[in-house]
């Protein structure tokens, strides 16, 4: 299984809305720099008789790719999570494949 794959397991890291697209976070993160557009989604909550609102973690990005346009919700603290684990892993990786390289 690829490392991007380990690291968004049993993440649900967002959601695609429109579009054709593989939800991985190599994609999401295109999808974040080339975003034309981007909303934050907010919940609606009640304190006794006072309503509020507050971000519900999900950010609303949209955009096209060629003349195709594309819509994801992304979901901020498993998509982080997913990150975290992911440089987590490739930094290992990355220092797996140097031990003993400068050993003489």
């Amino acid at each position: 299984m690829e490392l991007d794959a380990v690291a968004r397991s049993g993440q649900v890291i967002g959601q695609v809305a429109d579009g054709e697209f593989e939800l991985t976070l190599r994609e999401t993160c295109n999808k974040i720099i080339h975003a034309r557009k981007v909303i934050p989604v907010w919940s609606t909550g009640f304190a006794g008789d006072i309503e509020f609102q507050y971000w519900s973690g999900v950010y609303d990005l949209s955009g096209t790719k060629g003349y195709k346009s594309w819509r994801l919700l992304l979901y901020i603290a498993p998509w982080a999570k997913s990150a975290e684990r992911f440089l987590l892993k490739a930094n290992l990786a990355e220092m797996t494949l140097y031990v003993g390289q400068d050993w003489y």
